[in-house]
């Protein structure tokens, strides 16, 4: 039977168009269905604790925070997919045929870990009504690239 309200038609559409997407870039670069599908779960439990962190510590819930939060995830997940058709688009432009998928997997294993640890994180303030510093995998990344990067400078012939 379809929808009687007009308000759940126009949200249902825009969700299967940004499923259908995903599941045709995922197709399509290689990824592994199974690691979205894990990634998607876990950002869902890390929005919902994260609500429940707030709640927990008299932080306010707000629409905006939430949106914001939901929108970081997505771009997070959009992110995934852009350096995977980048690296792909590479690959047909130089005439080879590269097989990038573990490349890939290591980027989406390595945004698991971020995700679960924030999930950890907000599961245990709201428990223990503690907040725990915020990790970034992305930065911690972004120093050690930096770090090495300083390294193989430092080590070049003058």
């Amino acid at each position: 039977m379809p929808h009687s309200s007009s308000t759940g038609s126009f949200f249902i559409y825009p969700i299967n168009a940004v499923i259908a997407v995903i599941a045709w870039a995922a197709a399509y670069v290689s990824v592994p269905v199974e690691y979205i599908s894990i990634l998607v779960l876990m950002m869902v439990f890390d929005v919902a604790f994260g609500v429940c962190k707030a709640f927990s510590l008299g932080d306010d819930v707000t629409s905006r925070r939430l949106i914001s939060g939901i929108l970081g995830k997505t771009a997070a997940l959009i992110m995934v997919f852009v350096l995977a058709l980048m690296a792909k688009g590479v690959v047909v432009a130089a005439g080879g045929s590269f097989d990038f998928t573990h490349l890939i997997s290591a980027i989406l294993i390595f945004i698991l870990i971020g995700e679960g640890h924030s999930v950890v994180r907000n599961f245990v303030a709201t428990f223990y009504k503690v907040d725990i510093p915020e990790w970034s995998a992305w930065v911690y990344l972004g120093r050690m690239t930096v770090k090495i990067a300083e390294f193989l400078l430092n080590k070049t012939p003058k």
